[in-house]
């Protein structure tokens, strides 16, 4: 019985593995389920983020404005962001300018835990079309854990993609392997 390999249909399926992991980890920030939303009039203003807020944690911000039902994305220009602490003094204002083909987004952090509270205006072009706050609790520090049997994500894919080149080699190997003569 002959073994029939082919490094086209091997390539097709380690690269479908790799879109699948890379896939994953970027839905990640969408995929917690994590967001602000409100209705304000005719529009759902929403924002999702991927871990709760903490101190001095860089937090990823997805803005998106729906119109009706969450399928209904309302296309935007721009998004003002103004996050004021407990005593309305701003701490951070930005205009986020929306990307051709990517998502409206802005990197936050936070300098103390405390209470603050997100503005933001939603525009088409010059046109305001949406403006509305949210309240926000930041939390302090996690406390360091001892030992940790987790490996982080990132490591995890490192790890996922040294092994998805092992197999390649070895295959590489075995296809070299059979067809000397």
């Amino acid at each position: 019985m002959a073994i029939t390999f082919s490094f086209k249909k091997l390539g097709i399926l380690l690269g479908g593995i790799v879109a699948l992991c890379v896939t994953a980890s970027t839905a990640s920030a969408h995929g917690t389920g994590l967001a602000l939303t409100k209705d304000v009039g005719q529009y759902t203003v929403d924002i999702h983020y991927p871990q709760p807020f903490e101190v001095a944690k860089p937090t990823w911000l997805n803005f998106f404005l729906f119109q009706g039902e969450e399928t209904n994305l309302v296309p935007i220009t721009d998004v003002d962001l103004s996050v004021t602490d407990s005593q309305q003094t701003a701490i951070f204002q930005t205009n986020i300018t929306k990307k051709v083909n990517i998502g409206t987004g802005a990197i936050v952090t936070f300098p103390a835990a405390g209470t603050y509270t997100l503005f933001v205006t939603y525009h088409d072009g010059k046109t305001q079309l949406v403006q509305t706050s949210f309240p926000i609790t930041v939390a302090g520090p996690k406390p360091v854990q001892q030992k940790s049997s987790e490996l982080p994500a990132n490591f995890q894919l490192l790890i996922a993609f040294a092994l998805g080149c092992l197999v390649v080699v070895g295959f590489y190997q075995l296809d070299r392997a059979i067809r000397k003569p």
